[in-house]
């Protein structure tokens, strides 16, 4: 192909020609550029209220590039805001508004309310007008900002329950950072859940409001404690704060009260080291030591309707009362076995039949010496009708020991049965132990803890095995340890299928106070309890009356601020308690 040479003059024509569109297109680029320069428009950081208050966000706009327009209030502008960008770019919401003629007259702003605090927003300011140039109405928008409430509610899932009390914690974080406040926050809770306020700020009759009214503009933990809680019963919490008109709140959460301690009417006189037996509908306490120089005689009555004590006798049997001996009931009888008595602490012989109506001494079998020594500190336990008493210390001879007997009631006849080992370190010995502890559950006896005579504490616990006839001698098989702290002194009592043993005293680790739960058919076999809301102690009383335990009494040990001295009082409360269902 040829291309045929352009002429100069040819040159010439088509120039004249384009020079139009030359021009047009350069005042539209000038034009243009004008619009640009007029219409800017900035977006400031979108905040919370004048006020803080939560569930609104302050939105602040204004004018760029004051010297291109002589009247920007022939100008629309406001805010575009969405919940999504995909939103904000095709179906936004929009609010018209003024400027600020009084304090910045190229400025505007809003005040958007009844936001979500969890959610998040994002906006755009916007202009529109004529260009005074060009003629045209343009609209322009800022860059695009995100505004999220910081402030968050969270619950410290670590309850700490203390029996009927629980300690429940939440923090309030965001209003260092977000700049907000709140005027009224706490707690709620009831049984039934369904934590909120209302429209009207009200909440359900079953829900309790627990409030600090003040204003808050940092960030905190927040605490309360609710009292007198009930066992066995589930309750429910959640953190609450209030801004403005809003209510916002933490999560729901679950605080489980299970079983715990109520305290009783107090034991009409201190004691410890005394006997306590229950049968049925009735528990009995007697003898002990009250002050440490005096042992009564007296026999008391538990009266499980009014859970108060009544005198049966102060003048049980026809000795010097008796301290750290044993008790079981049989029939209309209370068989209390060994002691030793004031003022000498001699070792006491023989097993003592009294009624338990009257406390009159029915009968005193002490002719087993030959093959049961005086001892104190003794356990006994009831077996298939049978009586079995065995461990202890004997003074004169500081023996610890470790023989046991078997006393029938029907036949008054006591004979000599298996001896029971400890266990140290996984090494069962032939040796013996005082201040054990002893429970039945089924029918099935236990005997555990104590101190050996080294002076060890102990955790072994055996099963008996009863004898299964006149010449059989029974046996005693290891069980579990006691997963607490080793102790002696403790208590022992049983409900229904389960037996709870506590408090004691450790040479080391002084005196206790802690609980726990002993369940032979379970794995594992220990779980520790609610422990007693009182004063640590040791050689207590406890027994059992249907499906609560009450344990009381004993000598505590405390050290005294006030004086600047370690105090052992001998006690006389008494406490229920209420097992997990």
């Amino acid at each position: 192909m040829r291309f045929l040479p352009i002429q100069k003059q040819h040159l010439y024509v088509l120039l004249f020609l384009l020079m139009p569109c030359l021009f047009f297109w350069t005042c539209n680029q000038e034009d243009d550029l004008q619009e640009l320069d007029f219409f800017t428009v900035i977006l400031d950081t979108p905040t919370s209220t004048f006020n803080n208050v939560i569930g609104s966000i302050t939105l602040k706009g204004r004018l760029g590039n004051d010297d291109t327009y002589d009247n920007p209030s022939s100008l629309e502008q406001g805010f575009f805001w969405a919940l999504s960008l995909d939103e904000l770019d095709n179906a936004p919401n929009k609010v018209e508004v003024p400027l600020n003629d009084s304090e910045d007259p190229k400025a505007f702003s809003y005040q958007l309310h009844d936001v979500d605090p969890e959610a998040t927003y994002y906006i755009k300011a916007y202009v529109k007008g004529v260009n005074p140039v060009s003629g045209k109405t343009r609209e322009v928008t800022s860059s695009t900002k995100a505004f999220t409430y910081a402030i968050s509610l969270s619950i410290d899932e670590e309850v700490r329950v203390e029996n009927s009390t629980a300690i429940i914690n939440a923090r309030i974080d965001g209003l260092d950072a977000g700049g907000y406040q709140i005027e009224e926050y706490g707690f709620l809770f009831s049984q039934n859940g369904n934590l909120s306020f209302d429209e009207n700020g009200n909440v359900t009759s079953d829900v309790v409001v627990l409030l600090q009214n003040e204003i808050a503009t940092n960030d905190r933990t927040i605490r309360d404690t609710l009292d007198n809680l009930a066992f066995n019963t589930d309750y429910y919490y959640k953190a609450w704060a209030k801004s403005g008109e809003r209510f916002f709140y933490s999560e729901e959460t679950l605080v489980p009260i299970k079983d715990g301690w109520v305290q009783i009417n107090n034991f009409p006189i201190t004691l410890r080291c005394a006997v306590s037996a229950a049968e049925d509908n009735f528990a009995y306490i007697a003898f002990g030591d009250e002050d440490k120089t005096f042992y009564p005689r007296t026999l008391y009555q538990f009266d499980i309707q009014s859970e108060t004590w009544n005198l049966i006798t102060d003048e049980l049997g026809d000795f010097y009362g008796k301290c750290a001996a044993t008790a079981q009931l049989h029939n209309d009888a209370l068989y209390v076995g060994y002691g030793h008595f004031h003022p000498d602490g001699s070792m006491l012989n023989g097993i003592f039949e009294f009624s338990r109506t009257d406390g009159s001494l029915m009968n005193e079998y002490d002719n087993f010496e030959e093959i049961f020594i005086r001892r104190k500190s003794l356990v006994s336990f009831k077996v298939n009708n049978k009586l079995y008493f065995g461990t202890g210390y004997n003074k004169p001879t500081n023996s610890y020991l470790n023989d046991f007997i078997e006393f029938d009631p029907v036949t008054k006849i006591a004979k000599p049965i298996k001896s029971l080992p400890i266990m140290v370190n996984g090494v069962e010995k032939d040796e013996g132990r005082d201040k054990a502890v002893a429970f039945v559950i089924d029918n099935v006896a236990y005997v555990g803890l104590g101190t050996s005579p080294n002076e060890e504490e102990l955790t072994d616990f055996w099963r008996f095995i009863p004898p299964i006839d006149d010449t059989d001698l029974g046996n005693w098989e290891f069980h579990s340890s006691f997963p607490g702290t080793a102790r002696n002194g403790a208590v022992a009592t049983t409900i229904a299928d389960k037996a709870y043993v506590g408090t004691g005293e450790n040479a080391f680790f002084g005196r206790f106070n802690d609980w726990w739960e002993f369940d032979p058919f379970a794995n594992p076999y220990w779980q520790e309890r609610t422990s007693l809301p009182a004063l640590v102690r040791t050689d207590a009383s406890v027994f059992s009356i249907g499906n609560n335990a009450y344990l009381g009494l004993g000598q505590a040990r405390y050290f005294d601020e006030n004086d600047n001295e370690i105090k052992t009082p001998i006690l006389k409360d008494f406490w229920k308690y209420i097992p997990e269902n």
